[in-house]
């Protein structure tokens, strides 16, 4: 009786016979990920192929992190992208924030809270909604309380390859020895595929082991025609050619924003979003979230800093799409409109 590994009949999934004309690429695939897609994601990151799994997406990389660490505390950058916490209350997860600002990481609450429980920090640098990096003070001072602490950092660099700043910083993917660090990337922002839901992780030996047993039972697998529709599209556009137009277009809402001594703006310095504080008097005391909703009236749909849990009168503008600088001179139409409006009540 022989028993070759090539005579394997695979009878696991009992999938359906091919009805017509289709290759494999719709079969079941891997929890972990396609073999091509992971040496192009591990030669981009320069790290071993056995630190990478493939996710559905960004999102559900974060879903499966939190569920691991369900029990533990979660410390979320604030202003925060909203979507970390529809995931974390759906799962019953806590959580609290660390501030942050162009000049300063509370690292020291990151800290503080490590040091008293079990905690989770969601990293997300280039920041979604504000466009701030992480500098070398903020990456020296995380990493020495990953040293002294049982920390884990969720490094979400779904906007990494975006950078317009020289002093940007990052954990070292050496970090990846100490089971305490995940570095999430996807394929949603960058080349625009979000549709696709392709993203990955990049961690330790052990960690990812844990990662793609509970991802094979949330997704059983990323889709296989995802995966190499994903490398298709990286490897036939440059993430330089990609970096060349939006330098272009968040210089140009850069330049046009300052002109307009109603709003005031940190330049961006990495992502795809400027972060737009209002300045006028009028549209500071109605408040960014009823001012979100007057501008939706008059055809205009932006969120609000509200919505990202700033205190303050923002407006999170993405420079990715070609619309963004005449909606600029739609918002300031806008604000002269609803300015008039409330000083003649």
């Amino acid at each position: 009786m022989t028993n070759r590994a090539d005579e394997l009949i695979d009878l696991v999934y009992g999938e359906l016979p091919p009805l017509g004309a289709r290759d494999q690429n719709w079969r079941y695939g891997s929890p972990v990920g396609e073999p091509k897609l992971l040496e192009w994601i591990a030669k981009l990151l320069e790290v071993d192929e056995a630190n990478v799994a493939i996710t559905a997406g960004a999102t559900m990389a974060l879903v499966t992190l939190a569920s691991i660490y369900r029990s533990r505390l979660f410390l979320l950058p604030r202003p925060y992208y909203p979507g970390y916490l529809g995931i974390l209350a759906a799962l019953g997860v806590e959580y609290e924030f660390y501030d942050i600002s162009p000049e300063y990481i509370d690292v020291d609450r990151i800290k503080d809270k490590a040091i008293q429980r079990s905690t989770v920090v969601i990293w997300n640098f280039p920041h979604n909604p504000t466009g701030i990096v992480a500098k070398q003070e903020s990456i020296e001072a995380l990493s020495e309380v990953i040293s002294t602490t049982d920390l884990i950092v969720i490094c979400d660099e779904v906007y990494r390859p975006l950078l317009y700043s020289d002093s940007a910083r990052f954990l070292s993917t050496r970090m990846l020895e100490s089971d305490n660090v995940y570095f999430v990337g996807s394929f949603s922002k960058v080349w625009s595929l979000a549709g696709e839901r392709v993203g990955w992780i990049v961690t330790s030996h052990k960690n990812k082991d844990a990662f793609v047993k509970v991802t094979r039972r949330l997704t059983m697998a990323t889709s296989v025609a995802s995966q190499l529709t994903a490398l298709q599209v990286a490897l036939e556009t440059p993430r330089v050619q990609i970096l060349e137009e939006m330098t272009r277009r968040r210089n140009a809402i850069v330049e046009k924003v300052s002109q307009d001594n109603s709003f005031e703006l940190t330049p961006p310095q990495g992502g795809i979003f400027a972060w737009i504080e209002i300045r006028s008097p009028v549209i500071k005391r109605i408040g960014a979230l009823r001012f979100a909703k007057l501008l939706q009236q008059l055809g205009i749909r932006l969120p609000s800093g509200e919505e990202f849990g700033a205190s303050y009168s923002f407006l999170r503008m993405p420079f990715s799409t070609t619309d963004s600088l005449h909606a600029i001179d739609r918002i300031s139409v806008a604000m002269q409109h609803i300015s008039k409006l409330e000083l003649s009540r």
